[in-house]
């Protein structure tokens, strides 16, 4: 594989070559992701990203059988960087869930089915965490599969739910735009030159714009604000960028949410925020522990058994503070990193906080985002180039 797969524990990735020398500028000089790189299975993968949230088999969604294909197979692969960080993560996932499993069962909810999926969920991204998926490769196909998405649904080939927006087999416009959003994030980092990053950014930003979610436009905003920044500034001014951020994007949902072409919104925006008063009202009487897996949704007129529409209260409700914490934690700590002294990272680890960014401000007005494929994918990229040691060759061949 090319010389990007393996990198130190500060985030920027490895010289293997006498060509990869630093320079001055945003970032460490890396080599350039191409098609000599490309690994087959992982591109497959990644070309089936439309898939991952549509019923395939017996109503079983293609992330799970993706999913257990990645576990499968990377169990028997041997790992090319090793992070004894990804065994206290695990741990402390499976404890989380441990524990919604224990409040589910005492309340009489089902637990089985979403349990063993949040657990899928980790086990793909220690999968791409200790290189056991070539994540560019995956990637790159993801990128192809969703430009497949966009030209099938536009040749009337896949679903059209949400006419006239963009989802394709996706299925759900905002779920589309959180997909569009994440890997066009993610894309940045396969290219090196400035305008190829540009036009990347430019044509998924399109794509996203298709979809109409406003909150997936808003969040890919943000993410390549992030981008921009990342290695230009220090801790104290991303802080105050994260936090200045924050507060644009609540001016911008008050008073931008009903203009132009988002004008004749007024409807879903009733039902939206019925659904946050119902959501309020459900947080408030949930005890510290949670309710349960499977109870974040609330009844309304007309409207029963909605699922929420703010992923941090559908963490709370099902699973408490330690599940919100320990979510957040993975998330905002140690994947994106916001408290990170480091001052230039790779541009693999810049594009994942990207993304993450992206499922950040995505779960602020959408039910399902923390607990995605493409979130824990973000998360595992993450995960890879901030922790991730390569492996010694030596070692390996002993083995």
């Amino acid at each position: 594989m090319s010389s990007v797969s393996t990198k130190p524990t500060d985030g920027s990735p490895i010289r293997s070559s006498s060509r990869a020398q630093p320079r001055q500028g945003v970032g460490p000089l890396e080599p350039a992701f191409t098609w000599r790189d490309v690994r087959l299975y992982e591109f497959v993968l990644g070309l089936t990203v439309s898939f991952w949230r549509f019923p395939l088999v017996a109503g079983i969604p293609g992330e799970v059988l993706m999913m257990v294909l990645v576990v499968g197979f990377g169990v028997f692969t041997r790992p090319r960087v090793t992070s004894p960080n990804l065994v206290w993560f695990g741990l402390a996932y499976a404890g989380m869930i441990a524990s919604a499993v224990f409040t589910s069962i005492n309340a009489g909810e089902s637990w089985a089915q979403r349990a063993l999926r949040l657990l899928l969920l980790m086990a793909f991204a220690i999968m791409i965490a200790g290189g056991r998926v070539e994540w560019r490769s995956l990637v790159t196909g993801a990128i192809f599969g969703l430009a497949i998405n966009a030209a099938a649904f536009y040749l009337h080939l896949t679903p059209n739910d949400y006419p006239p927006y963009l989802t394709g087999w996706l299925g759900d416009k905002n779920v589309a735009g959180l997909y569009y959003a994440v890997v066009g994030l993610l894309s940045l980092s396969l290219v090196r030159r400035g305008w190829k990053q540009l036009t990347l950014a430019a044509a998924f930003f399109g794509l996203i714009w298709l979809t109409g979610s406003r909150t997936s436009l808003a969040a890919f905003v943000a993410a390549l604000i992030w981008w921009f920044l990342r290695n230009r500034i220090g801790l104290l001014l991303r802080l105050l960028a994260f936090a200045v951020g924050v507060q644009l994007l609540n001016w911008f949902e008050a008073e931008f949410s009903q203009v132009g072409p988002f004008a004749d919104r007024t409807g879903t925006d009733l039902l939206r925020a019925t659904i946050h008063a119902a959501e309020a009202v459900k947080v408030g009487l949930t005890p510290w522990f949670g309710q349960g897996l499977n109870t974040a949704w609330v009844n309304i007129k007309n409207h029963p058994h909605m699922w929420f529409h703010d992923s941090y209260a559908a963490l709370f409700v099902e699973g408490g503070f330690p599940m919100l914490l320990i979510v957040l934690f993975f998330v905002g700590i140690v994947g994106l990193g916001l408290f990170s002294t480091r001052r230039r990272v790779s541009t693999g680890l810049r594009a994942a906080e990207g993304a993450l960014i992206v499922v950040l401000v995505t779960a602020w007005q959408l039910g399902e985002v923390f607990f995605t494929s493409v979130a824990f994918l973000a998360l595992g990229i993450a995960w890879y180039e901030r922790f991730g040691k390569p492996v010694d060759r030596v070692q390996r061949f002993i083995e």
